[in-house]
Parts: structure tokens; C-alpha cells; sequence
């Protein structure tokens, strides 16, 4: 079973690394950057191939880890060498794009499917990065049975998800990930305002937002959410929405927008007072209609 990659970015690279690191056996590299694919195939132990038909000349298993607007054609030049043939299996590891973007693969008998680790991978050096990561598998049952003898052996968690699912799966990924660094780089900003310098200021809330995390898989969201809103304190969000209109105006539409849906998920589990949701629903919709 020999793995070969069509791209070298930071992507392939570093999961070409963690396949070797478990084990299995790298064909090597092809990019249209040969100098790319040195590097990478260097670094990974593995061979360079100056075109696609090295490439699947040398491999059983093709990952396609180009962009994501590249993949489909990248699927199409691959089919186009005429050397592929069923016992080939293609995969892409795109979030956003279902396996169909492979049709031209699939058409000439070859297993295609989707396979994303869901994780973010900040460089090439990130192969331990995957040691954690869940991968969701999308693909006809034939060409899941197919790989999963590397599934298998990677270790790793895996979920199967339906091809009609793969853009809401893909919001859900860039509201863990994107979301999360913009909702941080937020709060950081807040404390920017008042004199505190965004590098310490992350250092000072990440032992907060570690145990948050760690209170939702211990709990569930709804058990987990803790401050005024959950206790129903409208005189402390009141006093919140009052501070952002004196000192940072641009930050009190953002507050009353997440403090909105932190209020539908106290109504879920901890805030049963209909007064004080109330209460609370009109200072947060008064602060998020009125921009200040």
C-alpha cells in the first residue's frame, strides 16, 4: 500500500510525515512546483516525481492535497495520464468539497472519497497535530471498506458523513476554528482598550477558556455556561453595555450579539426566571440595534 501526494503544502507535508511516523510507506511527491516536491519529499523520506504519471505509476493510494480550488482539475490531470485503474484509490482532504469533485477518477473504476481531519494545521511541521485529530469520511460504503485498512492502522477516530452534509459539517469547522480565533482575538482586543497588552492578556485568559472547554465535555454547554446571564444579572450586562458605549462603542453590537445567544442557551438549562430572560432580552436587543 503506497501513498503518494498530489501537492506539497503544508497540508500534505505534514500528513505525509504522520503516515510515515505510523508506519506506512510513502511513494512520494508530485507539484507543480518541483522544487516544492523536493523539499517535501525530502523532508518526508520520500521520492519526488517530476509529473502525474510517476505519480501513479508508484502509488495505490493518491491524496490530493493541492487547493481547494485546484482539486477537481488536479483529479482531471491524474485521469488524464490513462494510468489509472481501479485498484487506485484517490482521496482529497478539503473540508468544504465532497468526494464528487473526483468524478473523473471514480468514472474510471477508481475508490474516491473525502477524508478531513479536523484539526488546523499551521504549517508543515505539524504532524504531531494529527495524533488527535477525528477524521469525517465521506464516500460511497465500496470505497470507505477500501481504505479502511489505513484508518486501521492510522488509529485515529473517524465519523462517516453524508455528501449533502459536507457544507454544514464545513460551517460547523470554520465556527470551532476561524470563529473561535476571531472571537478571541475580540475579547483580547477589549482588554487591548483598557491598557493590557494583547500577547499577556492571551496568556492571562487561556487557563479561562482551557477550563471552559474542559467544563463543556465534562458537562454540555448548557451546564457548563457560567456569568451574568446565566445567573439572569441584568444590572451586570446593563453595566457591560453602558462601559462599551463610554469606552469602545465598536464592541457593544459584537457583546449583545453573542450575549443573545448565550441567553437561548441559559433558557435551555439554567435561567427558568421568564422575568429576568425578559429583562435580560431587551437590554441585549437595545444594545445590538444600536451600534452607539
Amino acid at each position: 500500500m503506497k501513498i503518494g501526494f498530489m501537492g506539497a503544502g503544508k497540508v500534505g507535508t505534514a500528513f505525509g510525515l504522520y503516515l510515515s511516523q505510523r508506519g506506512l510507506e510513502l511513494s512520494g511527491y508530485y507539484s507543480r512546483s518541483a522544487a516544492a516536491a523536493a523539499l517535501t519529499a525530502e523532508y518526508t523520506a520520500s521520492r519526488c516525481f517530476l509529473s502525474p504519471e510517476e505519480l501513479v505509476l508508484n502509488s495505490d493510494i493518491i491524496f490530493i492535497t493541492t487547493g481547494d480550488s485546484q482539486i477537481e482539475a488536479a483529479c482531471k490531470e491524474l485521469s488524464s495520464t490513462g494510468l489509472l485503474r481501479p485498484q487506485h484509490t484517490l482521496l482529497h482532504m478539503s473540508g468544504a468539497l465532497p468526494s464528487a469533485v473526483l468524478e473523473s477518477a471514480k468514472a474510471l473504476g477508481c475508490s474516491t472519497l473525502s477524508m478531513h481531519p479536523l484539526i488546523s494545521v499551521a504549517d508543515a511541521c505539524s504532524a504531531s497535530a494529527f495524533e488527535a485529530a477525528v477524521f469525517f469520511i465521506e464516500g460511497d460504503a465500496a470505497s470507505v471498506e477500501k481504505i479502511s485498512p489505513l484508518l486501521n492502522k492510522l488509529g485515529n477516530k473517524y465519523n462517516l458523513i453524508d455528501s449533502k452534509d459536507k457544507a454544514l459539517y464545513h460551517a460547523a469547522a470554520c465556527m470551532f476554528s476561524n470563529y473561535l480565533t476571531a472571537l478571541i482575538d475580540n475579547g483580547l482586543s477589549v482588554l487591548e482598550a483598557i491598557g493590557i497588552d494583547k500577547s499577556f492578556g492571551f496568556k492571562a485568559v487561556r487557563p479561562l477558556i482551557e477550563s471552559t472547554l474542559e467544563n463543556i465535555e465534562s458537562f454540555g454547554a448548557e451546564k457548563a455556561l457560567t456569568g451574568p446571564i446565566a445567573r439572569g444579572d441584568a444590572s451586570t450586562v446593563a453595566a457591560h453595555i453602558d462601559a462599551f458605549d463610554k469606552l469602545m462603542p465598536q464592541g457593544k453590537e459584537f457583546y449583545c450579539y453573542m450575549g443573545q445567544h448565550a441567553l437561548r442557551l441559559a433558557a435551555r438549562d439554567k435561567l427558568k426566571d421568564e422575568q429576568k430572560k425578559h429583562e435580560l432580552k431587551e437590554i441585549l436587543s437595545g444594545g445590538a440595534n444600536n451600534e452607539g
